[in-house]
């Protein structure tokens, strides 16, 4: 159980509870692209929060020892493997969405986020 602590559930919770309430306030959803929608934003989130965590591992050391990467001494390969499972998984999904859905999650939220984690984060004034 500690494990999953790692994507952050309470976070992804909130975001999907933000996109019921914009979902239920939207006339003519379209239910099935709406569940779509949301395995992309859980994944893509689950995904970047994992990301972070990796990326961030030596600074959660002294800030936040009770992450999990920290805590345990687990295989950064798994966890590699793990992220690239979920942003998969993400991008898969976007296959059944509106073409601008699709392309908003595919060129600029996933990279986006890589990104963000891999280099900007680390600049000053953008990270």
């Amino acid at each position: 159980m500690k494990f999953l602590s790692i994507i952050r559930p309470l976070n992804i919770f909130i975001a999907l509870l933000a996109s019921f309430i914009i979902g239920s306030i939207i006339v003519d959803i379209d239910i099935e692209a709406f569940i779509y929608i949301c395995i992309v934003l859980s994944t893509y989130m689950a995904a970047g929060n994992i990301l972070n965590d990796l990326c961030d591992i030596e600074i959660d050391r002294i800030n936040k020892p009770k992450r999990v990467l920290v805590r345990y001494n687990i295989n950064r390969r798994y966890i590699i493997i793990l992220i690239i499972f979920l942003f998969t998984t993400g991008s898969i999904a976007t296959s059944t969405l509106p073409i601008l859905s699709r392309n908003i999650a595919l060129y600029i939220a996933l990279p986006g986020i890589i990104f963000y984690e891999l280099i900007f984060k680390r600049l000053p004034f953008i990270g």
